[in-house]
């Protein structure tokens, strides 16, 4: 009965019934006090299994992704799904959280005793060692830093408990608690996925319950044996002592202690493994000098009793009289230095995370109760210049991954110079961290010591500002040689962008830098370098080894879409301006290479091509053939746009440049309408698209990824499903706890099995023995397996649409190849054959106006003012057919009209849009797509359901908040109060992106509302460092005018305007991380020739836009400072009335 009672919970690990069960395991141990080891014993043999089955915190479905490695969307900002995904992620954590909880109870309930129970202390031990063991299958999830960090507190209190009587347990407890505590924080800082104030002040109370113990520790090492009565009650602390000296915890951490050396170490100090360049010695780097061991202690262990009187003499020869006590191979002297070194530098870096976590709970500053007070904590680290150069060096003694992240938590220029001067020497350190390949790189840069002399690129210059190396190992003078650069042939890969940053920048002449980045590239699937495009073209201007030309060529070979796409791309580069007259001194290769991509189509391929380059070129042509109607009326225009539409023959399979995921089934011959040019002639026209129910974004790419890991087999792909599968009845078994081990299943019985569940390292790998055979739990086994089934279908149905970035399956690593050309063409195929079932039972061709409400996306000085004329006709509500979803889409063709410079920018909005996705904001940013598929020509989304604020005061809208009043039917309703959080949260996004990329020229007629109430800005013609007519009028960091302050409350203590504020900062320290990542994409077209760029000036001012000197609070009280200067700024007010004055837009 006791075993059900602990495993039928964690069988099952809800967070209702763990609470529920925490509350009778306490209840049952307090009435029957000798229930307490059996319940103890049962959870250690639980946590194991938990482990084995990656459950709960050992779950690897929720390992997050780098907003860059993931794939990138241009849909809106779906906030649903980041809800349900949070909900998902931390129903799988809140169980383990319940546990750990309630092991940390019973520890505070037996510490204080005069004897102890150590039974249960015993108990704890076997758990950490467990934990010790597998840390490496800890999820990184953020919201795994409560329960890895209450684990981490709780080892550093039963360290207060004293191991006077095993000085080597006591080594090994610290050591694996240092070791589990660096692993969390030699991971790339992460905020918390949890907007909940409540969840975020409770993480920090545990940070700062952790520090408390952990600067109580002391480290005592008593090589003395004391007497045995101080530990023991009727022989339990012998017992301790001798499974603390037997037991795999003490071989779990050896690698670290017996590697070390032996000098004295004091705390942060320069490391005497390093000095005089004796780097042998180094613990990580042994294997470079095998012969720097101490041979004559190889042969003492942990394990090894002490000499005998017997032995005396044979010790005393052997050893020399002033060899001091040794423990763990290592003096105990010098233990205890290192302890005390480890645990200075834990204390810096739980500061830096209390100080991190608490601007992020409250970016504001506010007074709030409930808060722990963290003002004692944020203070900066003071060292000197020197002591930031030994601290590096310290950390990359405990572990060289925490060393590379020390550069993302402090900013001073000592840590960068002393961590390339150690990844320089010791660079196979690190050949798993991307991250530290930058560092590596530059030296590889003409300025930084050798190399051939390269064009201008400042591409990675200006993305990583670093300086000359000047540390321990000042010897970098000399160019890097093959010994350092070797390692590049087998570095993990990069994300595309920087891999393509490297194929463009002066790297490019170093063959091993050539084949790293080339290889980085193919790393990661077309999907995801697809979003890459127009990089990958303006790489070709310094492709003098042709790899970049490669990469295209190959990706091209795989993907159809990806082939149009770039041949769109290189077709709008062609030329410097807009009539074509022009070329660029790209034309040539890019001729080039559209012949060879076009030349190597056959068969299906090439008729393929034909029919979508045929389509896509009759709906662009009725642009030149309304020219001659530019003077003529409206009417007449769009009758000769009608008439041009209805000569348009739908093919099989077509699909819009703007929309590649759907194909074309339909157009509404009586959608045409023309816009509102002097010398052009763009039009709209609606056409019915056919998608499938997976559209193929972030959101549904991780559906199917979890469905492979969390459905039952036979009802998705089978390559990863190690999760659940359909195996035979003794797998199951196996992978059920012990407790039903001997129940009989049905062969049809899905169990979560892991492929690696029948082993754990350590000798902990025996403890799901059975031990229950005479019990009958054939009706108990069958109930706890279906029960676990439906939790596991209910977490599939909660993951379905929870964004990639947030890494639901862990089990999706980076694909080592591409899919091959035949899967690519079976893609089409069977695209094709989805269009032609949709075309023949699609809907007939619609003759009248629809009356759904949209405008278009792009609102230039030529369509503005028409624009919210043809706001009234749109997507008419989505149809689904089988796997197939019918919707309507409208777009824009436009001719003579340069768009690559909106497609800039909307790729940039669409990469925010993911950095903020995979921090959990609520924030809402809509990239709709825009692409450049000539000189001066481009085709733009239409975005629905939306009117621009011009045109609503066209129509005698004064107010917007009169507007949301009416609209949502009052300020009270619940319409409303959803309508304007999704103000806040869209304006509080295009409020940070405007003032980093300086979105210019931010009247009425460029920004949308749509009919939930977000803000859309679009029209990018005026970005970075280009402004109207010249002047920078604009002068406020974005535009925040009375109206919208209205919205939000009509004042700064408005509780709407708080959250607004709070947004802002957040989404300012979200994005700053990836800084480097972002000027990447802006530097990689600096040579395109958009006037955006003002030289590499326009890259300096991004980058110092992002304040990446300024530590995390100071940054928020930055970016509150930008806030107040736009709050009602009279320029964005004298700039809206000259448009007024000079075009007719109100405001």
């Amino acid at each position: 009965l006791l075993r059900l009672l602990v495993w039928v919970p964690l069988t099952l690990l809800d967070a209702g019934l763990m609470r529920a069960t925490s509350h009778m395991w306490t209840t049952l141990i307090v009435e029957r006090s000798e229930v307490e080891v059996l319940v103890m014993v049962e959870l250690t043999i639980a946590w194991t299994w938990l482990v084995q089955q990656h459950l709960g915190l050992f779950s690897q479905r929720f390992e997050p992704k780098s907003p860059f490695a993931a794939r990138m969307s241009y849909t809106p900002s779906d906030k649903s799904a980041r809800a349900r995904a949070y909900a998902a992620i931390s129903r799988t954590l809140a169980p383990h959280m319940q546990l750990i909880e309630f092991i940390m109870q019973r520890f505070d309930a037996v510490k204080h005793l005069p004897y102890g129970n150590f039974s249960v202390v015993n108990a704890i031990m076997r758990i950490l060692q467990v934990t010790f063991d597998n840390q490496d299958r800890i999820t990184t999830n953020a919201l795994a830093r409560g329960p890895l960090f209450v684990l981490v507190h709780l080892g550093f209190k039963l360290l207060k408990m004293g191991f006077e009587s095993s000085p080597i347990l006591e080594a090994k407890l610290r050591d694996g608690l240092y070791r589990l505590a660096f692993r969390w924080f030699a991971l790339p800082p992460c905020w918390s996925f949890s907007g909940s104030k409540a969840t975020l002040a409770r993480e920090i109370q545990i940070l700062i319950d952790t520090r408390h113990t952990v600067k109580g520790d002391t480290p005592v090492l008593c090589t003395t044996p004391l007497p045995a009565a101080k530990w023991s009650a009727a022989g339990s602390g012998s017992a301790l002592a001798s499974r603390g000296s037997s037991s795999s915890l003490a071989g779990s951490a050896s690698s670290s202690g017996n590697s070390a050396s032996t000098q004295p170490l004091t705390p942060l100090s320069p490391s005497k493994l390093l000095h005089h360049n004796h780097h042998h010695h180094h613990p990580h780097l042994r294997h470079l000098n095998p012969l720097s061991r101490h041979r004559r202690h190889a042969g003492r262990t942990s394990g090894t009793p002490a000499p005998t009187e017997n032995s005396s003499a044979t010790s005393a020869t052997s050893l020399p009289e002033d060899e001091p006590d040794l423990i763990l191979n290592m003096p105990r002297e010098q233990l205890k230095q290192r302890a005390l070194r480890n645990r200075a530098l834990l204390l810096l870096l739980l500061e830096n995370e209390i100080c991190r976590m608490a601007t992020w709970a409250n970016p504001t500053d506010q007074k709030i109760g409930y808060f722990p007070d963290v003002s004692r904590f944020a203070r900066n680290a003071e060292m000197t210049e020197q002591g930031w150069q030994n601290l590096v060096v310290d950390v990359w003694v405990a572990n060289p991954r925490l060393a590379v992240q020390l550069t993302k938590r402090f900013s001073h220029p000592a840590i960068t110079r002393e961590l390339t001067s150690l990844i320089c020497k010791f660079p196979g350190e690190l050949v798993q961290e991307p991250e530290a390949l930058t560092l590596l790189m530059d030296q590889l840069r003409p300025s930084a010591g050798g190399g051939v002399s390269s064009p201008r690129n400042g591409v990675l210059d200006a993305a990583v500002a670093a300086t000359a190396p000047n540390g321990l190992f000042n010897n970098l003078a000399a160019p890097l040689t093959f010994r350092e650069l070797k390692f590049l042939l087998y570095w993990a890969p990069v994300p595309p962008i920087t891999s393509t940053a490297y194929l463009a920048s002066s790297y490019s002449h170093h063959p091993l830098a050539l084949q790293y980045s080339m290889r980085a590239l193919e790393c990661f699937s077309v999907d995801i370098t697809f979003f890459y495009i127009p990089q990958l073209v303006q790489a070709l201007r310094n492709d003098v080894a042709g790899y970049a030309e490669r990469a295209i060529l190959s990706s091209a070979q795989i993907s159809q879409h990806f082939a149009h796409q770039i041949i769109w791309n290189m077709k709008a580069n062609m030329y410097k301006d807009e009539d074509s007259q022009s070329p660029d001194s790209l034309k040539p290769a890019l001729d080039r290479i559209i012949d060879t991509i076009v030349g190597g189509l056959s068969g299906e391929d090439r008729l393929y091509y034909q029919k979508e380059f045929g389509f896509f070129n009759e709906v662009t042509g009725i642009s030149g053939k309304l020219k001659p109607f530019i003077k003529k009326s409206k009417a007449e225009k769009k009758r000769k746009i009608d008439e041009e539409m209805r000569q348009i023959k739908v093919e099989t399979g077509v699909y819009l440049p703007s929309n590649p995921e759907g194909t074309v089934v339909d157009i509404d011959y009586d959608s045409g309408r023309p816009l509102q040019s002097h010398a052009k002639a763009p039009f709209m026209a609606t056409f019915v698209i056919s998608k499938p129910q997976e559209s193929g974004d972030e959101v549904q790419e991780l559906l199917k990824r979890s469905e492979r890991t969390v459905t039952p087999s036979g009802h998705g792909d089978t390559e990863q499903s190690s999760e659940i599968s359909g195996e035979s009845s003794d797998n199951i078994a196996n992978a059920l706890p012990p407790i039903v081990e001997s129940a009989s299943l049905s062969d049809d019985l899905p169990a979560a099995v892991d492929e690696d569940a029948s082993s754990i390292d350590g000798p902990g790998s025996t403890a799901l023995s059975p031990h229950g055979q005479d019990i009958d739990m054939h009706h108990l086994s069958s109930k706890l397996a279906g029960a676990k089934l439906q939790l596991q279908r209910t977490l599939s149905s909660a993951l379905s649409d929870a964004p990639d970035l947030i890494g639901i399956s862990a089990h999706e690593q980076i694909r080592s190849g591409r899919p091959s050309r035949d899967s690519a063409r079976s893609h089409n195929i069977s695209r094709t054959a989805a269009a032609e079932g949709t075309q023949s039972s699609s809907t007939p061709r619609k003759r009248g106006n629809s009356n759904a409400r949209s405008t278009p996306a792009k609102s230039t000085a030529t369509t503005a003012a028409d624009a919210g004329n043809s706001a009234r006709s749109s997507t008419s509500p989505q149809a689904a057919q089988g796997n197939q979803v019918i919707s309507r889409l409208s777009a824009i063709f436009k001719v003579g009209d340069d768009c690559r410079q909106d497609v800039l920018a909307l790729q940039l909005i669409a990469v925010f849009k993911n950095i903020f996705t995979s921090c959990g904001l609520d924030l809402y940013l809509f990239p709709y797509r825009v692409v450049a598929t000539a000189p001066g020509c481009g085709v733009i989304d239409v975005i629905p359901n939306s009117i621009s604020r011009d045109q609503m005061g066209r129509e005698k809208v004064n107010s917007l908040s009169d507007y949301f009043a009416t609209k949502y039917r009052g300020v009270d309703s619940i319409q409303y109060q959803q309508a304007r959080s999704n103000f806040v949260q869209s304006l509080a996004a295009y409020s940070v992106l405007s003032y980093l990329l300086q979105f210019k020229d931010r009247h009425n007629g460029n920004i949308m509302l749509d009919d939930q109430g977000h803000i859309v800005h679009i029209d990018f013609g005026f970005i970075l460092d280009i402004a109207p007519g010249g002047i920078t009028f604009e002068s406020a960091p974005f535009k925040l005018t009375t109206e919208y302050i209205e919205v939000m409350g009509g004042s700064a203590d408005a509780q709407p305007f708080k959250l607004f504020c709070e947004l802002c900062i957040k989404a300012y320290l979200a994005s700053r991380p990836y800084a480097d990542q972002i000027i990447q994409v802006v530097a990689l077209m600096l040579d395109s020739g958009l006037p955006c760029f003002k030289g590499e000036s326009t890259l300096a001012k991004l980058r110092s836009r992002f304040q990446l000197d300024k530590t995390e609070r100071d940054a928020a009280q930055f970016m509150a400072d930008r806030i107040s200067d736009s709050y009602e700024n009279k320029r964005t007010v004298m700039y809206d009335q000259f448009q007024k004055a000079t075009n007719g837009i109100p405001y």
